[in-house]
């Protein structure tokens, strides 16, 4: 149990710089889904012959916040 415990002391630094990395790729992967979901729906809406501005605001009073 002693070297668990020793292993554990010393591993704090290498899984936050681990779990640091980790969550750095999920912002990065969530900001480019999130590019390519406006660029969709601005492609869309391009094609359907409305505006971005109409689109928002159609969502919105569809949630009930306008």
């Amino acid at each position: 149990m002693m070297d668990t415990e020793k292993r554990c002391e010393s591993c704090p630094d290498a899984t936050d710089e681990e779990l640091i990395g980790v969550l750095t790729a999920i912002s990065v992967t969530s900001k480019r889904l999130a590019r390519k979901l406006i660029r969709l729906s601005q492609a869309n809406l391009s094609q359907e012959g409305g505006s971005t501005h109409e689109a928002v605001r159609s969502q919105s009073c569809n949630r009930g916040n306008l």
